[in-house]
């Protein structure tokens, strides 16, 4: 396993990204992962278990660390997004590029995923060729100390709302013991991708929660075969 941390895709400190590669890395496939904290908190160095988990499955990865609030506000944390895609994009050169995130992760994902405005803006749209949501953050009411996050009178927020474009397919996992993000938000998701079209792959967890859906890829994913199958199932048909 190759690592290589802090590549600049951005000129702002938090515009940085991890990437994790197998010793005989092709970049056939790379997957972007973006960590969650609620918009405000997180740092990808946390999350270098995900990295390793899919390099052993044969998969580039990327994990950016973006801006945070209070610094921004929604649209920001999308537009710091398209630019980590493009720079996995024109670094790596992939033949399939596919947007991954947990919880807060998962909406800002699933914005550039679904959403051709920001890739469109830097140049780069239709660069991503699938998503895999984790208990993502996709559409729900959004607590007190959220609002000034993401209701900012500019675009939608709701990943329900941005589908602007045939979606790619789409793997959601979710546990059904979550009590920070409720599973039924994930089904709000593969209603509207439905809707505009979309292919929507789901996999649920009856005795997961919010953070312990993370476990398999701490533990290793041959711990979890029905996520490393369906996982790798899934990347392999896009």
């Amino acid at each position: 396993m190759r690592i290589t941390t802090n590549q600049a895709y951005g000129p702002h400190p938090r515009q940085r990204a991890d990437v994790y590669a197998p010793s005989k890395a092709s970049n056939e496939t790379v997957i972007i992962f973006w960590h969650g904290g609620s918009w405000q908190r997180g740092d990808k160095k946390s999350y270098h278990y995900v990295g390793r988990a899919l390099v052993r499955l044969g998969y580039t990865v990327v994990i950016p660390n973006y801006r945070l609030y209070p610094e921004v506000v929604w649209p920001v944390f999308a537009e710091d997004a398209a630019l980590a895609v493009a720079f996995a994009k024109h670094r790596l050169k992939p033949k399939r590029l596919v947007a991954m995130g947990h919880s807060a992760g998962g909406q800002i994902a699933g914005a550039v995923a679904f959403d051709s405005t920001y890739l469109r803006a830097i140049g780069e749209a239709g660069a991503i060729d699938g998503f895999i949501g984790l208990a993502g953050g996709y559409d729900f009411d959004p607590a007190r100390s959220l609002r000034p996050i993401l209701e900012t009178g500019e675009q939608s927020w709701r990943t329900t709302k941005l589908i602007n474009q045939l979606p790619v397919p789409a793997l959601l996992v979710h546990g059904q013991m979550d009590a920070i993000v409720r599973p039924h938000v994930s089904v709000l998701l593969a209603k509207a991708l439905k809707e505009h079209g979309g292919r929507v792959d789901m996999l649920n967890y009856r005795f997961q929660s919010h953070f312990t859906i993370l476990a398999p890829f701490i533990v290793g994913l041959w711990s979890a075969p029905k996520l490393r199958t369906t996982l790798a199932r899934f990347v392999d048909s896009l």
